[in-house]
């Protein structure tokens, strides 16, 4: 994501990437990417992929810490903590296909300048935000 421009020691970056700052970092990305009118209709796509992928995280989350909260119990076996597992890579790997679909036409739409900035800044994190 934006790994370079947020010290990691102060968690700026990791407050950042996490899926409850989905749009302050749609905006950042917004402003240092100097979109053009021209540009919005793609950004929106990618915007919205965000976004799904920040609600994907954030469940999932919430789904790993429940799973946390009941590992100790008899009722979560490692098979079903390996169901949940496959469950949530599944849910990424989709998240990152629909993020892709959305990226390819917006990042064709950049000029060499933005895709310098784009290049820096637009990276996948382990949860599928951007």
């Amino acid at each position: 994501m934006m790994m370079g421009m947020m010290s990691a020691k102060d968690g700026s970056a990791e407050q950042m990437m996490s899926p409850d700052h989905v749009e302050g970092r749609i905006a950042f990305l917004q402003a240092e990417l100097k979109l053009t009118d021209a540009q919005q209709p793609q950004w929106k796509a990618v915007a919205d992929a965000m976004r799904a992928n920040a609600k994907l995280a954030k469940e999932a989350m919430a789904g790993m810490g429940g799973a946390m909260m009941s590992a100790g119990s008899a009722a979560m076996t490692p098979l079903k903590r390996i169901d949940q597992v496959e469950q949530m890579l599944s849910a990424r790997l989709e998240g990152l296909r629909q993020l892709k679909a959305a990226m390819e036409p917006f990042y064709a739409t950049l000029s060499e300048a933005q895709k310098a900035v784009a290049d820096k800044l637009l990276m996948p994190a382990p949860m599928g935000m951007m």
